[in-house]
């Protein structure tokens, strides 16, 4: 039945990426659901989840999904002027939830959902929370009383891409779990070369070494919650905790 998920979503990226004209997502984002056009998007979808599932059966519940489908586009149009990217992203991950949930619904799997939560580690899912916004800030508080001016001199500037040096250590700490709870330690020592390469090289040549020390041992500060977050995890999967 894995068959069915995947015409869904096939489905969906025919309708949403190929089928939907730029002028129609202005529109919706215009006149939320007062668009005439978001009817036509919904009504494609409706048409292509038939289509492609091709089950006499399945019709109501390609319905359900069509008009699920509509509610999540009136609910991106409320946010996509203000925040378009996150609108976008959030707005993606509703649809296949959403996909999912008809999926389930129409293979009389719906009650494997909690079977499912279940089998989902409340530790990690705790432990990758904390090793992203909350380990960036207990970072930053760490070492804020180091921080380096940013404000430029005669040759250089420290300035760069906004909230990038935060987005940087989250996925690092996210890709160091990762890894430990999957027993790939050497791809570790990878991903510090890597980031030495890039990173430590362009401050070597700046030689900013207040700079360079701070961000060192931000990135140790980083690399070590990680590290010791996994194993932590590690523990207490042993400990059957």
């Amino acid at each position: 039945m894995i068959e069915l998920f995947i015409r869904l979503i096939l489905a969906h990226l025919l309708a949403d990426f190929f089928l939907q004209p730029s002028a129609w997502v202005e529109d919706r984002a215009k006149n939320s659901y007062r668009s005439p056009s978001l009817y036509l998007h919904i009504g494609i979808h409706f048409a292509l989840s038939c289509i492609l599932v091709w089950r006499w059966d399945f019709i109501p519940y390609a319905l359900l999904l069509a008009a699920i489908h509509g509610l999540i586009d009136v609910l991106k149009t409320f946010g996509q002027k203000n925040y378009p990217i996150w609108a976008f992203y959030l707005d993606q991950i509703l649809h296949v939830i959403s996909i999912g949930f008809v999926y389930l619904l129409y293979t009389e799997q719906l009650a494997n959902i909690m079977q499912f939560a279940g089998n989902i580690s409340l530790i990690k899912l705790t432990a990758y929370l904390f090793v992203t916004f909350p380990a960036s800030i207990l970072i930053r508080i760490s070492i804020g009383h180091w921080s380096p001016s940013t404000e430029p001199d005669d040759s250089i500037s420290l300035k760069g891409l906004f909230y990038a040096g935060t987005w940087i250590g989250v996925l690092e700490r996210v890709l160091v779990l990762t890894f430990i709870l999957n027993n790939q330690w050497s791809a570790i020592g990878f991903l510090i070369a890597a980031k030495s390469v890039f990173r430590f090289g362009d401050l070597k040549e700046l030689r900013e070494f207040h700079l360079t020390e701070y961000i060192l041992i931000g990135t140790l500060l980083s690399f070590g919650l990680a590290i010791f977050t996994g194993l932590l995890v590690l523990y207490c999967m042993k400990m059957g905790i």
